[in-house]
């Protein structure tokens, strides 16, 4: 038993080397000796999920995301069968983070209703094992989602969850983010009136903080639009006067 443990060590320390030099494929395969290493020592059950946690966090570092979310899997599954609550939280994470990568690479190519799939599985997970942690990103990637699918009702719904969630937790960027996508959505259903009260949310969210004028004066132009389109053209021209001079400012 020592020495199989002594030489999980090892291999553990070697992969630890080589991501430290960025040599992923290396560390890699010191990081599979040492998964075969907790195998053979199997009345450490811990080992093997530290191990098999290690190498999908080196799948991907080097941007290997349907190994890494297969070998997340097997470490949640191995933790879960041991009811190690730890690393049921621990590996659940892990895994929910590598489903989001891979949404958002197939929401960039257009493949939204694959992405919903992993998003549903991902809020599936974190609500089993960690209480509905870090359920505010996948909130808000799922309405953004089902907005580009036309699902405006469903987007809304989500869109919803997240403004109440980054509320609650006084995120004020998550809130100026989900005012900003409702606003959106109302617009496209036609109700400019209500679309303005969440921009002028928005604005009010954004114009506190020095590191989101960007988006303060993302959210002017928006308003400017929509008083635009509601013929206030007094208004409007305010608005994208103040949408100008910001971009100035931020050039």
């Amino acid at each position: 038993q020592g020495d199989v443990e002594a030489i999980y060590e090892s291999r553990k320390s070697l992969a630890n080397f080589f991501l430290n030099l960025y040599n992923h494929e290396r560390a890699i395969f010191y990081l599979q000796e040492a998964l075969e290493m907790a195998r053979l020592q199997s009345s450490i059950r811990k080992l093997m999920v530290e191990a098999t946690h290690n190498l999908g966090k080196a799948y991907m570092c080097c941007g290997r995301l349907e190994d890494a979310l297969i070998t997340f899997e097997q470490a949640r599954k191995a933790a879960r069968e041991d009811r190690n609550l730890e690393a049921d939280r621990t590996t659940t994470l892990s895994l929910s983070d590598c489903y989001l990568r891979i949404a958002l690479k197939l929401e960039g190519e257009g493949k939204y209703n694959e992405a919903l799939g992993h998003y549903i599985e991902c809020m599936r997970i974190l609500n089993e094992s960690c209480a509905g942690e870090n359920l505010g990103d996948v909130q808000y990637r799922m309405g953004c989602t089902y907005q580009s699918t036309g699902n405006l009702t469903a987007a809304m719904k989500y869109l919803e969850d997240f403004l109440a969630s980054s509320q609650q937790t006084g995120d004020n960027q998550g809130e100026a983010m989900a005012h900003a996508a409702l606003a959106e959505c109302l617009e496209r259903q036609g109700d400019s009136h209500k679309a303005l009260e969440h921009l002028d949310k928005f604005l009010k969210l954004t114009e506190t903080s020095s590191g989101q004028l960007a988006e303060h004066a993302r959210a002017c132009c928006k308003i400017g639009q929509a008083h635009s389109k509601m013929g206030k053209l007094g208004a409007a021209v305010e608005f994208f006067e103040k949408h100008y001079n910001l971009v100035t400012s931020l050039a």
